[in-house]
């Protein structure tokens, strides 16, 4: 089987959460003895089109699967050209997230007899989109953001108690701003608390981030911005908190949320209508940075950490299939079945 997989963007080249998805994916794919050429960080005009279709007849793919949408497509309509020329696999990462005009932007791919979501929610969006779309969920979460061990049941000793981690791409609609706000009700209640904002920033973002990191230079926060998967492993791996204030609410598709929660951190997030019900027995839900700022200040350290550990125990079956070997597998299936139709 030789499998060509197209993505807008592909590490090291521009920061692109689907980007970093599709690498793990190709090297988890590629440590199970599958040839996968991959196709990306490249100029995606339709005026391309003709290049870009004479570069897949050289490659002689068996199946060519397309990640969409990625900040490298831009507003390119190429990869629904490719849909439609071509029998292909789509996995389709956020329809929910698309502008209501750009909603149509995924009108051909409504016609693929073959595409994967990462959630049961994203699924269900998209049938609301085209009620047409009538073919059973094909659904394969993803996987965490930063790979390493996990061990259970938690254990606490030698973490960091008094420290906050936010965790997650520097850039706008993350939730950044409630965690700056968590940072001023920490200082103003004269709590023992720093908070470590971990993540990548993207050029367009620059500005953004200068503006964020100007406003909090006299908050306990730390930036710790492009480090490398092991260095955020490694102080993931230190830490004991994290708050991730996500807009819409925790969900699979979070990929830092489940990067935090593999490292055995106590998690404080928000809840949304694409959270799945297995993560209340995982992460504490507060609505708020002062709802969070009154769990710490009434909190007794040692009994949350024992019960969290306590918990955590049931957070192996769950976690297990977000491990990257676990989703290679079910790609696997899917491709063996794509072939034989």
């Amino acid at each position: 089987m030789k499998l060509l997989m197209i993505s807008g963007s592909y590490p090291p080249q521009q920061l692109c959460g689907v980007g970093d998805y599709t690498e793990k994916l190709v090297v988890s794919l590629r440590s199970q003895n599958i040839d996968v050429e991959v196709l990306a960080n490249i100029d995606w005009s339709l005026s391309q089109l003709n290049s870009i279709c004479k570069r897949i007849k050289e490659i002689k793919a068996d199946i060519i699967h397309i990640q969409f949408p990625s900040i490298g497509y831009k507003y390119s309509f190429l990869p629904q050209a490719l849909s439609l020329r071509y029998k292909t696999i789509i996995t389709i990462h956020e329809a929910s997230q698309f502008h209501p005009l750009r909603k149509l932007w995924l009108l051909p791919f409504s016609f693929n007899k073959n595409l994967i979501f990462t959630s049961l929610f994203e699924y269900k969006y998209f049938k609301s989109i085209f009620p047409w779309y009538q073919r059973k969920p094909n659904v394969i979460p993803i996987g965490s953001n930063i790979t390493g061990p996990f061990n259970f049941p938690v254990s606490f000793n030698g973490k960091n108690t008094d420290e906050i981690i936010y965790f997650g791409l520097i850039r706008p609609k993350k939730g950044l701003e409630q965690v700056i706000e968590l940072a001023t009700l920490l200082k103003q209640g004269q709590l023992n608390y720093k908070i470590k904002i971990i993540g990548k920033i993207i050029d367009k973002d620059l500005n953004y981030f200068y503006k964020l990191k100007q406003s909090t230079e006299n908050l306990p926060i730390c930036w710790l911005t492009n480090f490398s998967e092991k260095e955020v492993f490694d102080q993931l791996s230190k830490s004991a908190i994290a708050y991730l204030p996500y807009p819409d609410g925790a969900s699979e598709r979070r990929g830092s949320l489940l990067a935090v929660i593999k490292n055995g951190l106590m998690v404080y997030t928000t809840q949304g209508p694409q959270t799945a019900p297995e993560f209340a027995e995982m992460v504490t839900f507060v609505n708020n940075p002062k709802e969070l700022v009154n769990m710490l200040a009434r909190s007794e350290m040692e009994k949350v950490k024992t019960k969290f550990s306590e918990k955590s125990i049931n957070m192996q079956s769950f976690i297990k299939k977000f491990e990257w070997s676990e989703i290679a597998k079910t790609h696997l299936l899917f491709y063996k079945n794509f072939m034989e139709k």
